[in-house]
């Protein structure tokens, strides 16, 4: 008699702990360790709202794949899904997984909300970081048109686009055009 009432809250627990294994609740989940600054918890239940079917593969590393979505192009996107795009991507960014970063941002910049307008600025950030500067500088001229406020984010992107500039200037400069500096003796 008494194992059997020991065992009736021990079932009760485990159900209680499986709820928060459902899909549904991923997202909750990480927008709670996203709003505490925890991002990398943040990120890892996003991917796991966002990716459900990886869930259940193998652990691995598998160096030529993409973590970006594969939607239909007249495929209707949630607002959760696309903020879930976002937080994850912006959780990349803060943890500095640049290369995780920037398919996520990729994804969500083909639906971006009102709410989130400095995505364009982020991922532009995030390409610059990952070496692709040409796409950085269409992202960054994509952003200044659409954004309105004259703040320090556009005083950033004023910035970022004329040090863009200044780079594709010094990248042609030839190496007989340097100047060389003779060893003092």
């Amino acid at each position: 008699m008494v194992k059997k009432l020991f065992m009736i809250p021990f079932f009760l627990g485990i159900q209680v702990f499986s709820i928060a294994q459902l899909p549904e609740n991923y997202f909750d989940i990480a927008n709670l360790f996203y709003k505490r600054g925890e991002y990398f918890s943040a990120a890892t239940y996003y991917e796991k709202y966002l990716f459900p079917e990886s869930n259940n593969k193998q652990i691995g590393f598998f160096p030529y794949t993409s973590n970006a979505t594969k939607k239909k192009k007249n495929e209707v996107v949630d607002q959760p899904y696309v903020i879930a795009l976002i937080r994850a991507a912006d959780s990349y960014r803060q943890l500095n997984y640049y290369s995780k970063s920037a398919p996520l941002y990729k994804e969500a910049i083909k639906s971006v909300l009102p709410e989130f307008p400095l995505v364009k600025y982020h991922y532009a950030m995030v390409l610059k970081a990952l070496g692709d500067l040409e796409g950085s500088r269409k992202m960054f001229e994509a952003f200044a048109k659409e954004y309105r406020k004259r703040d320090a984010t556009w005083q950033s992107v004023s910035r970022e686009l004329e040090n863009l500039e200044f780079v594709e200037v010094a990248d042609g400069i030839k190496a007989e055009d340097e100047i060389v500096i003779p060893k003092a003796k």
